[in-house]
């Protein structure tokens, strides 16, 4: 048997466009390692955004009593006397392709004056929110303005069921005997740390959405490790397998056209694996580079690596090797699997969240 460790052209004995060893043993474990500490990382964000929700689901009970400090409270919203409005944000949107189709937003207010909560238990809580306050409320449909321009809303209204979080305080209440003159003191929700969040939808809405977006992150970078190691299967069954000595029966030399049009040859070695060696009798055929191509004769006995299972492939040279596309493959899958998760992982859960520009 030829000796695959020697220092000449049979140590270096492959497949055509394939890697050498070395390299296809570490191409070889980087679908794991990459793609899972991505899928680790996603399952933090997962557990980060899961734990965040049911911190912020956490409403205060019917029957609970209030108490200062940090809270979130949930009721029937009024107006406060006199008021015509509560909160509203609106957004000036500009049509940059003048046909309607894709709005860019150009400026943003938001209107924020006093109201109250309803709770349940009966208690009426008033509401004193910031002007910077995070509003979460479904917007209209945009009403026409001057030129390229229409404005959408978001707007609180009596009536509406509405969740704020803040600080609770006790502090002087122009209602709280019914009158304007007798201010008294009574319970009232201000910004916490300068901010404040009032919301229609249910409270962990954002981060509910966000640990979804993160479990799915998740589960594709799992699927996508799991897709490579299964492509490389034959790559692992030959790493695992032996080494063995076969005879080349044939070489054939094969012309051919590229997509573009230029010559092509393919250089082929037709083998069989000489008996009392492991996979004897196994016959298969690899093509090779044109400069071993030239080192090959008829008869020839050349190592090659065998696996040790029922059915057995085989492949020319002592050692298991990688094509070189796959480490092209991972490149491009790692580059648009980090871009989308950069995209969809970390993206905005609504208008709140940024700049809202549509198509």
């Amino acid at each position: 048997m030829s000796d695959p460790s020697a220092g000449s052209w049979i140590a270096e004995l492959r497949p055509n466009a394939h890697m050498t060893p070395g390299t296809s043993s570490v191409v070889a474990v980087l679908p794991i390692a990459l793609f899972g500490l991505l899928a680790l990382i996603a399952l933090v964000g997962l557990l980060r955004h899961w734990m965040a929700a049911r911190r912020e689901r956490r409403i205060l009970a019917p029957g609970e009593a209030l108490a200062a400090g940090a809270a979130t409270i949930e009721g029937e919203l009024e107006l406060a006397r006199g008021a015509e409005e509560a909160v509203r944000v609106e957004i000036t949107q500009t049509d940059v392709a003048q046909k309607g189709g894709r709005w860019k937003e150009t400026s943003r207010k938001t209107i924020a004056k006093p109201f109250y909560l309803r709770l349940s238990q009966g208690d009426r809580v008033r509401v004193e929110p910031p002007d910077r306050v995070l509003l979460i409320d479904d917007l209209d449909e945009g009403v026409q303005a001057a030129g390229r321009k229409r404005v959408r809303t978001a707007a609180l209204v009596a009536g509406e069921k509405v969740r704020a979080h803040g600080k609770l305080v006790q502090a002087v209440d122009p209602e709280a005997d019914g009158t304007y003159r007798a201010a008294a003191s009574s319970w009232v929700l201000r910004p916490k740390g300068g901010n404040m969040l009032l919301s229609t939808k249910p409270l962990g809405h954002c981060s509910r959405v966000r640990a979804w977006r993160q479990g799915i992150a998740a589960i594709v970078m799992i699927l996508l490790a799991a897709g490579f190691e299964l492509g490389m299967l034959d790559y692992h069954r030959l790493r695992d397998g032996q080494v063995s000595e076969a005879e080349i029966t044939a070489l054939r030399v094969t012309q051919g056209k590229t997509k573009k049009g230029s010559t092509s040859i393919t250089y082929t070695a037709a083998l069989k694996v000489l008996p009392g060696n492991p996979g004897a009798g196994l016959s298969f055929e690899d093509d090779v580079d044109g400069t071993i191509y030239a080192k090959l004769s008829q008869g020839q006995r050349v190592p090659v690596r065998v696996t040790s299972t029922a059915t057995p492939i085989a492949s020319i040279g002592a050692h298991a090797t990688l094509p070189l596309h796959w480490a092209a493959m991972l490149l491009v899958a790692l580059l648009f699997s980090t871009t989308l998760y950069g995209i969809f992982g970390f993206g905005r859960t609504g208008w709140w969240d940024g700049t809202l520009d549509e198509n």
